[in-house]
């Protein structure tokens, strides 16, 4: 069980860190892009392909985390995740 809490809590702790990037992003963006400076178009473009990769990473860090500790993972005779429980056929 306590584990699970220090699984939870490094999951906590990569979606902050997520949102925090992009709105760091987001603000650098609009502020140099009211200051008018020469590298606003390539600050958008770093904002808008960040939208997507920062997302997507923090995604599969925490499968690679789920998969490290052994939750989520398929049981191949069964054919279903482990821990769930599954009917026998009518």
């Amino acid at each position: 069980m306590k584990q699970a809490k220090k699984i939870r809590r490094m999951k906590q702790i990569m979606a902050w860190a997520g949102i925090i990037l992009l709105a760091a992003l987001y603000i650098a963006t609009f502020v140099i892009g009211l200051m008018g400076k020469a590298g606003t178009q390539d600050l958008l473009m770093v904002c808008i392909i960040g939208t997507v990769v920062v997302p997507v990473t923090m995604y599969a860090m925490i499968k690679l985390t789920d998969t490290l500790s052994g939750k989520n993972v398929i049981d191949p005779e069964a054919g279903q995740e482990d821990g769930s429980e599954q009917d026998p056929p009518a």
